[in-house]
């Protein structure tokens, strides 16, 4: 008989994967944190991020909001948002003073994600691959405060759709698509064009160079919630 494993997040165009959990991702004081795909995008730790901070039990990295973020280098082979992205993430976040970046690349290009004062998160992108020149804001929707929760942007010719816990809360059409390919834009997580350190906690980042399905969204939701919920 073969052994049950639940449910499983998809892997198919999976360019990056953090799990801060676990010690092959990231363990405290480490300067690396290593890609779990086998693509290599390992990110260079800034600052000192903790493993977890006193607001909750999931073992996660804690931005402060005084010098921590993490960047990667520009991979175009295995991060090649050129036809679509996704980028999702298990946050906790508390505080919504001032404007900070979840996830920075090319808020003209590639994709950025601003945390908003309001609690919600907008999506700027555009089609030149580089910040500034034509672009697009796309808010998502309040994301909860004060508890765990799953969040998705997905990119895919024509539009692109917000996810909260795996519902889906907005979505826009645009002109936006294929991405324009830059080769030296780098990714950075918890620092971006705004200048301001992210205060939240972070506990696993995915990003696919494609538009997931809601379908797809809902299963990466429910493969993980056990752990947060």
């Amino acid at each position: 008989m073969g052994i049950n494993r639940g449910p499983v997040i998809v892997t198919q165009d999976l360019g990056l994967a953090f799990d801060f959990a676990s010690p092959r991702c990231w363990v405290a004081n480490s300067s690396t944190a290593y890609d779990l795909t086998p693509n290599g995008n390992n990110a260079t730790v800034y600052g000192s991020p903790a493993m977890q901070d006193t607001g909750t039990s999931v073992q996660n990295m804690y931005f402060d909001g005084s010098n921590d973020y993490l960047q990667i280098a520009a991979n175009q082979t295995s991060l090649g948002f050129n036809d679509g992205q996704t980028i999702e993430m298990w946050v906790y976040h508390t505080v919504n003073s001032g404007r900070r970046n979840f996830w920075d690349q090319a808020y003209g290009g590639s994709g950025t994600m601003t945390h908003e004062q309001g609690g919600g998160i907008s999506y700027y992108y555009g089609s030149n691959g580089a910040d500034g020149g034509s672009y697009k804001g796309f808010g998502s929707s309040t994301i909860p405060g004060n508890t765990w929760s799953h969040f998705a942007v997905s990119r895919y010719p024509g539009g692109a759709k917000w996810y909260i816990n795996g519902v889906n809360t907005q979505t826009t059409t645009d002109g936006y698509t294929p991405m324009a390919t830059n080769t030296t834009a780098v990714i950075r997580i918890g620092l971006g064009y705004t200048g301001v350190y992210l205060i939240a906690n972070i506990a696993v980042v995915h990003a696919y160079t494609r538009g997931l399905s809601g379908s797809e969204i809902l299963q990466n939701y429910n493969a993980l919630k056990g752990r947060f919920i």
